[in-house]
């Protein structure tokens, strides 16, 4: 008897934390935190017009956008991923 009502613990646990992490997901995606008033204004946070292109390599894992002045050099090596210059 004693195995049985361990089972049914364990899946009632599992449901419970299930629930509670999908519960946890959905209120973080319905709400958007408020604006900090102290970074208004500046043009980071306005839009992307200071971001240029985007530049990915699968094989290091990385992927970002790259400021609208640097230009990516070609070269390197080593364990340099990638270099970009303004």
């Amino acid at each position: 008897m004693s195995i049985r009502r361990s089972i049914s613990v364990a899946a009632m646990s599992l449901t419970l934390i299930a629930g509670a992490a999908k519960g946890q997901a959905t209120a973080s995606a319905d709400t958007k935190p408020e604006p900090i008033p102290a970074l208004a204004g500046r043009p980071d946070v306005e839009g992307q017009e200071l971001l240029g292109g985007k530049y990915e390599n699968p094989i290091a894992g990385i992927s970002f956008q790259t400021p609208v002045n640097c230009k990516q050099v070609k070269g390197g090596g080593g364990d340099e991923v990638v270099r970009f210059v303004n």
